[in-house]
C-alpha cells in the first residue's frame, strides 16, 4: 500500500536563473510502504539540551497505509546531546526484552508506553 501524502512544506527558494526568491512547495511521498518503520524523534534542541516531554507510543499504527506493530524501542537517558546512557526494548514473539549494555532482562511494555526517554521507536509492518 502506498502512503498518500507524508509531507507539505511552504518555502521561499532562490531561483539562480532569474535572480529572485520564489514561493514553492516542497512535497516528500513515499511510493510503497516499508517493511520497517523507523521514526526518530528530535529530542535535542539548537543548544544540544533533551526536550524531556513525555511521547506517548501506542504498540500498532495506522499511517497513511503502513500498518504495524511496534518492535524495538531505543531510549536515551541523560539531559544532552552529548551525555547520557543509550537502552534498547525490543520486542520478540510477546515478550519484552530490556537490553542494557551486557544485560539483558524481561520487562514490561507498559513501562515504555509514556516515556521521555524514547528517542528511537521501530514499528514492522503487519
Amino acid at each position: 500500500t502506498a502512503f498518500d501524502h507524508w509531507s507539505q512544506d511552504n518555502i521561499t527558494a532562490f531561483c539562480h536563473n532569474c535572480n529572485t526568491n520564489h514561493n514553492h512547495i516542497v512535497m516528500n511521498s513515499i511510493s510503497s510502504s516499508p517493511r520497517t518503520l523507523t521514526i526518530v524523534f528530535n529530542r535535542f534542541n539548537s543548544s544540544l539540551r533533551k526536550d524531556n516531554k513525555a511521547i506517548i507510543l501506542d504498540p500498532t499504527v495506522d499511517l497513511y497505509g503502513f500498518r504495524g506493530h511496534l518492535k524495538a524501542i531505543v531510549c536515551h537517558h541523560g539531559n544532552t546531546v552529548t551525555s547520557g546512557h543509550y537502552t534498547s526494548v525490543v520486542r520478540n514473539d510477546d515478550i519484552w526484552l530490556l537490553c542494557n549494555d551486557d544485560k539483558v532482562s524481561n520487562t514490561d511494555f507498559k513501562d515504555f508506553t509514556k516515556s521521555s526517554e524514547v528517542y528511537i521507536a521501530f514499528y514492522t509492518s503487519l
